[in-house]
């Protein structure tokens, strides 16, 4: 039952590749000291340029759905009244075992599951 005064956030999927992406962009290393923009997750979510105005408009507002969401989950904080965001401790403690899984443990699982089949 929502409670009154909040908004609803949806969840993360942490197995889905897409959301394990989006963690690991979120957490590389080179956004640990100063933060990260909007146009630098996107630089990492996307591999090419946007071919159009249209489609930079698409993923600017598809990254900052992400960004809204990842907020709304207290997985980043924005850094003071720029326009950057960082990763909260609660985020650490969330996105790394998604990525571990995701890496590690779910294609051996998957390995062994195969082989036990056979």
């Amino acid at each position: 039952m929502p409670q009154p005064g909040r908004t609803r956030v949806a969840r993360f999927n942490p197995i889905d590749a897409h959301t394990v992406l989006l963690f690991i962009s979120v957490l590389s290393g080179e956004f640990a000291i100063t933060g990260f923009r909007n146009r630098d997750l996107q630089a990492k979510l996307f591999d090419t340029a946007p071919p159009d105005d249209r489609e930079a408009r698409r993923r600017t507002h598809q990254t900052s759905r992400l960004i809204a969401k990842l907020r709304g989950r207290r997985l980043i904080a924005k850094v003071g009244t720029s326009r950057l965001y960082c990763v909260t401790a609660r985020g650490i403690k969330a996105m790394w075992p998604a990525i571990r899984f995701r890496k590690s443990d779910f294609p051996l699982g998957f390995q062994r599951a195969a082989s036990a089949r056979c």
